[in-house]
């Protein structure tokens, strides 16, 4: 994916109770950290989840973040979905990597203005 290297983070989580399913996650809020040559861009998403069936159903206090993030990848569009995310900030990732690129200077105000509100 032209060379970003991506990791997902979960901010937050919602549930919900259902039958056979309680604190079931309906909702996730993540961030996607993506670098390349040393500049770092950070997308933010929400992912709303489909209600679990019984059978399949994994309590909360069981899940792993990335079990997590794997459904709202595949909630998304899997893959496609994925490659499309990531390549949607190519701009601002070559923005940020040529902000690397630059100096920064800093320069003191040598003459700041004065207002005189009496004078406005």
């Amino acid at each position: 994916m032209n060379g970003i290297e991506h990791k997902f983070y979960i901010n937050r989580l919602w549930v919900e109770q259902h039958e056979g399913c309680p604190n079931a996650v309906a909702r996730v809020e993540w961030a996607c950290v993506m670098k390349r040559n040393g500049a770092k861009v950070i997308g933010m998403g929400v992912s709303d989840l489909e209600a679990p069936s019984p059978s399949g159903f994994i309590d909360i206090g069981s899940l792993e973040a990335q079990q997590v993030l794997d459904w709202c990848i595949s909630k998304e569009g899997g893959q496609p979905w994925l490659e499309a995310y990531i390549g949607g900030h190519e701009e601002q990732m070559q923005k940020a990597e040529r902000d690397l690129s630059l100096e920064r200077w800093s320069i003191p105000l040598i003459n700041p203005l004065k207002f005189d509100l009496n004078n406005v």
